[in-house]
């Protein structure tokens, strides 16, 4: 009797294993979340970059034949109208960002052939407030930094006319 005892197998898994198992397939699943999150907020902040850059730079050529231009109270949607801004943006005074809240920008004249584009950035979760204005550090006059109110916003300033350099840093 003692024979055949001996020549059974264990089948199967031990709870031990099991829990193991899942104890390491958690892990992976955390760093593949954490990961994912941070690849994607960099994503957004580098997309939100363009994006200004592109209403400072829309703007310079709306400007290069006059420098004393003012806009309308909407100034994105005079941007857009007039082909400077591609309409996917929208129709609007203001237009939708990487997290759902909205650009909106303002002009403002200034001297010697400058002006300031200023853009109003809302919603910004607020690591990403923090990237950006460290992506404009070069250029960025900031008038308001990262609000962390209700609205999160940040307000970015860029020169058009004669005379600017408006490239941001290569962080």
């Amino acid at each position: 009797m003692k024979a055949i005892r001996q020549h059974i197998q264990q089948l199967g898994v031990t709870l031990l294993e099991l829990m193991l198992s899942l104890a390491i397939i958690a892990v992976l699943l955390i760093l593949a979340t954490r990961y994912y999150e941070g690849a994607r907020l960099s994503q957004q902040v580098n997309q939100a970059g363009n994006d200004i850059q592109a209403i400072v730079a829309a703007m310079a050529n709306k400007t290069a034949g006059n420098p004393n231009y003012s806009a309308t109270t909407n100034c994105m949607k005079d941007l857009m109208a007039t082909g400077y801004l591609p309409s996917v943006w929208g129709s609007t005074a203001s237009t939708a960002n990487p997290w759902g809240g909205s650009y909106t920008c303002a002009v403002n004249s200034g001297s010697a052939g400058q002006g300031q584009v200023q853009i109003a950035a809302a919603g910004l979760p607020s690591t990403a407030c923090t990237n950006l204005e460290n992506m404009f550090t070069g250029i960025n006059q900031n008038s308001s930094p990262c609000d962390e109110g209700a609205n999160n916003s940040a307000t970015f300033t860029g020169l058009f006319g004669t005379g600017t350099g408006n490239v941001p840093d290569d962080n």
